[in-house]
């Protein structure tokens, strides 16, 4: 739910910038901001989906994990 809200406002965040910068894109410099923009957000989003997949994977196996333990113990 963190992740989704999180993501929900780096769109709209995201969307509000293109907008306001996409109007005065005639400018390199807003050219070069946005490009960097985009190109930061997209690492950042995919850092997160990645470290969130990681998260899940651990959880998941934790959980096997814990459940051979017990298995294994009696």
């Amino acid at each position: 739910k963190v992740i989704s809200i999180f993501s929900n406002k780096l769109i709209i965040f995201y969307r509000f910038f293109v907008t306001v910068f996409g109007q005065r894109s005639k400018s390199r410099f807003n050219r070069i901001c946005t490009s960097l923009f985009n190109k930061a957000i997209s690492k950042i989003f995919y850092i997160f989906v990645f470290y969130h997949h990681i998260y899940k994977l651990v959880k998941i196996y934790g959980k096997v994990n814990a459940k051979t333990q017990i298995q294994i113990r009696p």
